[in-house]
């Protein structure tokens, strides 16, 4: 008997075997040598998962937040986790959570830049008459309304979120 193996029309001898195996190997080796997920750089935004978890952070910043409840307003999409804050308690968080970052981002492109205008759902225009200077901000699906002149808050709430998008100190639009 030949230790050459012949070649037999529809038989799938050893050698096809050994072949998907190469090929399963080679891909798993290829797999295993992709880089790792490269990690934000220092000082970089991640976003929050969710509500909870910016106001769990929040808090462990030593941001005092004393929950008022879930109000809808008309001028955004979703309700809002609402909050009064600062050294008097005089100001206000208004934190908006979307099904998803596109949802947020819609929202957000809606507000003039002064945070006082915002195009409604239905397309209405409407003036929001905040109680203070509004700061907004924009980070994965949480859109956050701050309204009031806290530095520390706004430092806090910067330094989670990024930059505000729109309101007081924000960049012209």
């Amino acid at each position: 008997m030949s230790a050459i193996p012949t070649f037999r029309p529809g038989h799938r001898g050893p050698g096809r075997a050994c072949a998907a195996l190469l090929g399963v190997a080679a891909a798993l080796c290829l797999a295993g040598c992709a880089p790792a997920p490269t990690p934000p750089l220092p000082g970089a935004v991640v976003p929050f998962a969710d509500a909870a978890t910016l106001i769990e952070h929040l808090e462990q910043e030593g941001v005092l937040l004393t929950p008022i409840g879930r109000v809808t307003y008309a001028w955004f999409a979703t309700p809002a986790l609402t909050f009064e804050t600062g050294p008097l308690r005089q100001d206000a968080l208004f934190v908006h959570e979307h099904a998803d970052t596109a949802g947020a981002q819609a929202d957000a492109r809606r507000v003039a830049p002064d945070g006082r205008k915002i195009v409604g759902p239905n397309n209405e225009s409407i003036r929001v008459e905040w109680l203070g200077e509004p700061h907004l901000y924009q980070s994965g699906r949480l859109l956050v309304v701050y309204v009031g002149q806290d530095p520390d808050v706004m430092a806090r709430l910067a330094k989670a979120l990024g930059p505000s998008f729109a309101g007081a100190g924000a960049p012209p639009g």
